[in-house]
């Protein structure tokens, strides 16, 4: 099951004693799943990824058809040792050290704000594989309790670094793998986790409208002689005329991440000004030239 592999990638790259078993409730009565994703979201991109950066999160819906998330977060230290679980779970907190008090402390104040209620934070206390059955079940309820409006809900979601695959299809080619490894890269350098998070600001299918920028990033490294020749611009005279109206916007045939990034970031700002004016992109590329010159 490829959840229990983001947990073992997690795990493996923190240590299972610094591993939190985060759940977040509503203090309300959430049965929409667009308006619990709506504040998970927030409470995700604002607090969570900037805090913990690694995680594995899964989406719950119960029998009363409210919903929770319960996430799988390092806090960076030990938490582990030395917890008497009876204990706390009796309500007697002396055995937490104070690196888990002090998660408590911070989310119970940051939770609120992003409309969320009661939170509970606990060190693990199973092994790895156990820990591994426990989340799965909840996407196991989930299934059991969805709804039609669940359809297309995401159930578990992942940092970049602690996923361990995905369920998408993709072609297994050399071209295929090339255009992933670039649009890995502009992740990379805008220290984002997903093409979503891009879309946000460069516009709904962004890959598909800059198609010919992400294809210019170079990768640091081929892994093949035959990638490194599929990269090179191929001789033809259609080729050469996009390459050359490529090099007057840009100024250049191949880019690293960073240019790129910001190449898009240009393009899609004069995209918006031009859609403002009601400029067609012929004139709007001809006074662009000419002012140039």
């Amino acid at each position: 099951m490829l959840l229990g592999m983001h947990v073992e990638k997690l795990v493996g790259m923190h240590g299972l004693s610094t591993i939190g078993f985060l759940t977040f409730t509503f203090p309300d009565h959430v049965t929409d799943a667009k308006e619990a994703g709506r504040r998970f979201n927030s409470l995700l991109t604002n607090v969570v990824r900037t805090r913990y950066r690694d995680y594995v999160a899964v989406l719950e819906r119960m029998r009363n058809l409210r919903i929770h998330y319960h996430l799988l977060v390092p806090v960076g230290s030990d938490i582990r040792t030395g917890v008497d679980f009876d204990a706390i779970r009796r309500k007697d907190y002396r055995s937490a050290s104070p690196v888990l008090r002090n998660e408590w402390a911070f989310w119970r104040k940051a939770a609120p704000r992003y409309r969320f209620g009661r939170t509970e934070l606990l060190p693990i206390k199973s092994t790895e594989a156990a820990i591994k059955f426990y989340v799965g079940k909840y996407i196991s309820k989930h299934i059991e309790n969805r709804v039609e409006a669940d359809k297309g809900v995401r159930l578990v979601r992942t940092s970049f670094h602690a996923k361990a695959g995905t369920t998408r299809f993709a072609w297994n080619s050399i071209a295929a793998r090339l255009w992933r490894e670039k649009v890995h890269l502009l992740l990379k350098e805008a220290n984002l986790e997903e093409t979503e998070c891009i879309g946000k600001a460069f516009g709904r299918r962004w890959m598909f409208k800059h198609q010919d920028i992400v294809q210019s990033v170079s990768p640091p490294l081929y892994w093949s002689e035959s990638a490194a020749e599929l990269d090179s611009i191929p001789p033809g005279m259609e080729r050469a005329e996009r390459a050359l109206k490529f090099f007057e916007e840009h100024g250049a045939l191949r880019m690293t991440a960073r240019e790129a990034l910001l190449a898009i970031g240009d393009r899609t700002e004069r995209r918006r000004r031009r859609s403002s004016k009601g400029m067609p992109e012929e004139l709007e590329h001809e006074a662009r030239k000419s002012t140039a010159v």
